[in-house]
């Protein structure tokens, strides 16, 4: 279960990396989607934190600061293996 574990926060920590909302916007762009109608849905994705941005993404009501912000060393932090501590979310259930 450890190892599953830890592959399965490396996987999420890889998905949280790949910006894949913006690489989808940039695609649609290249194939043809209007500038205007671009920088709308980034403008939405942003705002609504599909793209945290400090400072402009407001989630649960507040907006996001930059320690609000999930990054791939919080997510492949080194946990406590015993399990005596809540820090091994990622990767459970």
């Amino acid at each position: 279960m450890l190892k599953a574990r830890k592959a399965l926060r490396e996987i999420y920590a890889n998905a949280a990396d790949a910006e894949s909302i913006k690489w989808t916007l940039d695609e649609m762009y290249a194939r043809g989607l209007p500038w205007k109608l671009y920088r709308r849905y980034l403008d939405e994705a942003e705002r609504l934190g599909l793209i945290p941005v400090a400072g402009k993404s407001i989630v649960g009501g507040r907006v996001l600061t930059k320690e609000d912000i999930l990054t791939r060393d919080m997510i492949l932090e080194t946990v406590k293996e015993d399990f005596s501590s809540n820090r091994y979310f990622y990767g459970v259930g």
